[in-house]
C-alpha cells in the first residue's frame, strides 16, 4: 500500500515506509516561499491524517569558515562558520563530509560555532549546516584536515640571553594559510612560514631564572604542538687570547680564555668578521682556534660562538697579524 506526503498545496510526494510507526518523505520546494505549511499524509485517495505545521526557511548561506584547516586527531577544537540566514534551533547541526555531524552553537544570524569531529586522514571535506542532521540546508564549503603539529628538529638549540636568535624549526602541521607561532616556555612570538615548509622565529630575551626551557609551536587558532624541544639560553664571553699575535701565513693556535663555552655545543671562532672556523673545546673557560692565511697585517677582531655562528660574544678582543714573527 502506497503512502504519500503533502506539504502545503504542493503535489503529493511518495513516502518510504520504515516500519509501522515511521516513514520518510522528501520535502519538495515550497510553492508559497518561506513560512509555515500544513503537512499531512494520505493514501492518495480519500484517507488523510491530521495536519501538522512544517516550516520552510530561507536556505542558510555559508561564506567562510575560520580556521580553514585543523590537525587530524584533534578532538577539542572548533571553527566559526560565517554566512547569512542562520537561525537558532535546538537541532542545528554541522555536517562534515556529509556523514559526520556535530552539535552547532548559534551565535547570531551570521555566525555559528561548530565543534570538530576527529578524523584520522588528511584532506578536504565539505562543511555544511543542517537543522535536523540528515540533509544539508546550506551550501557546502571546503574544510581541510592537515598533519598534526609536531616538532622534529630545530637549529640552533642554544641562543643568546639577549634574545634575537633566529631559529629554524622542522616538523609537520605548519600552516601556509593562518598564523604560526613559537612558544618559548610561556612567551609566544610570531613565526614565519618558509617556502620549504619550515618555520623561522626569533627567540625573545631570557626571562626568569631557568636557562633550559621548552620550545613548542602553535597556530593562530590556539592549536599547540604536543611535542616540544629543549632550548638553552647561554652566552659566551672572551677575556683574553694567547698568543696575541701571529703570522699572516696562518697556522697560529689561539687559546681563547673566557666563560660560557659548552662541550657539546658547536663552538666556533670568527676572525676579522669573515672567517668562521671550528673551535676545539678545552673547558668551560677555554677553546682553541687555528688561524687561516690572512691578507695583510694589522689588528683583526677575534670572536667566539657556541651556536654555529648565530650569536657571538660582545667583547672587543684583537689579534695582531704580522709578516714574520721574531724568534
Amino acid at each position: 500500500e502506497e503512502v504519500f506526503c503533502q506539504f502545503g498545496s504542493a503535489q503529493l510526494v511518495l513516502a518510504t515506509i520504515w516500519n509501522n510507526s515511521s516513514l520518510v518523505c522528501k520535502a519538495p520546494a515550497s510553492i508559497e516561499g518561506s513560512g509555515f505549511s500544513l503537512f499531512r499524509i494520505t493514501d492518495g485517495e480519500n484517507k488523510w491524517s491530521n495536519s501538522l505545521q512544517y516550516l520552510y526557511e530561507d536556505q542558510m548561506i555559508i561564506w567562510s569558515v575560520t580556521p580553514e584547516e585543523i590537525a587530524i586527531f584533534e578532538t577539542e577544537a572548533s571553527v566559526i562558520v560565517f554566512g547569512d540566514y542562520f537561525y537558532p534551533s535546538d537541532t542545528l547541526m554541522c555536517l562534515f563530509g556529509g556523514t559526520k555531524k556535530t552539535k552547532a552553537s548559534w551565535i547570531n544570524e551570521t555566525a555559528v560555532e561548530c565543534s570538530i569531529p576527529e578524523n584520522n586522514h588528511t584532506g578536504k571535506v565539505s562543511l555544511s549546516l543542517s537543522t535536523h542532521g540528515f540533509d544539508p540546508l546550506s551550501n557546502p564549503i571546503n574544510f581541510s584536515y592537515v598533519e598534526p603539529l609536531e616538532i622534529m628538529s630545530m637549529s640552533p638549540t642554544i641562543g643568546s640571553m639577549k634574545g634575537g636568535t633566529r631559529i629554524i624549526v622542522n616538523g609537520t602541521g605548519f600552516s601556509s594559510v593562518i598564523e604560526n607561532v613559537c612558544i618559548f616556555s610561556s612567551e609566544t612570538v610570531n613565526a614565519e612560514f618558509l617556502i620549504n615548509g619550515q618555520l623561522a622565529c626569533e627567540s625573545p630575551p631570557k626571562s626568569g631564572t631557568e636557562s633550559l626551557i621548552g620550545l613548542r609551536v602553535g597556530l593562530g587558532n590556539g592549536i599547540r604542538s604536543k611535542s616540544m624541544k629543549q632550548f638553552q639560553y647561554a652566552d659566551c664571553t672572551i677575556h683574553s687570547i694567547i698568543p696575541a699575535q701571529g703570522a699572516a701565513e696562518g697556522g697560529t693556535e689561539i687559546h681563547i680564555h673566557g666563560a660560557g663555552f659548552i662541550e657539546k655545543a658547536t663552538n666556533m671562532c670568527r676572525i676579522n668578521g669573515t672567517n668562521i672556523l671550528p673551535a676545539t673545546f678545552i673547558s668551560a673557560k677555554e677553546v682553541t682556534c687555528t688561524t687561516p692565511p690572512l691578507n695583510g697585517t694589522g689588528r683583526v677582531k677575534i670572536e667566539a660562538t657556541i651556536n654555529s655562528g648565530h650569536d657571538f660574544n660582545s667583547e672587543n678582543i684583537y689579534f695582531e697579524v704580522v709578516d714574520n714573527l721574531l724568534v
